[in-house]
């Protein structure tokens, strides 16, 4: 597939994170994977992704559990340049869920808890989001994914099991969201992202 026809600048857009993905053949199938997210469909894993986007579906996989890349200065890249086009003073930090349903049990932290985006309980990833809002645009800003008790209990072998499945890290563990919410809104200040208010669903603030 020719990936540039299908989302012209994309290949611009991905030379700024090759810095951070050391090997060429990880930069190409990040390149994949950012395009097949991108492309119409439902199913968002390797399987049907890589068949799409003409990629090796080995490959893809590696790419999500083996290779290593530097996550913090990619992010921060990010943020630099969004900010750059849209750093408002009038700007607006916006915490909240953000859901992700899901119909399997092997994904990463997957759980029955409360989905915003179905309106319901049920099986979903949850990520922790701060959104950039400000006079005519609203971005993502961060997210970090929320890891449930049953994904951080050590004496349960079936928790153990898909940790280990999934390639969880070890030092990756439950956290309240309010905790990771602050870290988010301090990443934000620390970034020099102008604001004059932070705002939250209200239960971010039940700390009890």
């Amino acid at each position: 597939m020719e990936k540039e026809t299908v989302f012209f600048g994309i290949d611009d857009y991905m030379a700024l994170y090759a810095p951070y993905i050391k090997r060429a053949e990880a930069r190409d199938l990040a390149q994949c994977y950012v395009v097949g997210l991108m492309m119409d469909g439902d199913r968002k894993s390797v399987e049907p992704m890589s068949e799409k986007v003409h990629a090796s579906e080995r490959g893809m996989q590696r790419l999500l559990t083996e290779v290593k890349w530097d996550r913090d200065g990619a992010f921060g890249e990010y943020r630099r340049r969004m900010l750059a086009e849209t750093a408002d003073p009038q700007g607006v930090l916006v915490i909240d869920d953000t859901g992700f349903p899901k119909k399997g049990r092997h994904s990463v932290c997957v759980a029955r808890q409360y989905c915003g985006s179905l309106g319901k309980v049920d099986n979903c990833q949850i990520g922790v989001s701060l959104t950039y809002v400000g006079q005519g645009f609203a971005w993502p800003y961060a997210m970090e994914l929320f890891v449930p008790k049953s994904w951080d209990n050590p004496d349960d072998p079936e928790c153990v099991d898909m940790r280990k499945k999934t390639y969880m890290p070890a030092d990756v563990h439950y956290r309240e969201k309010w905790q990771m919410a602050l870290d988010l809104i301090d990443q934000a200040r620390s970034d020099g992202a102008p604001h004059r208010a932070v705002v939250a669903d209200s239960w971010y603030g039940d700390i009890t």
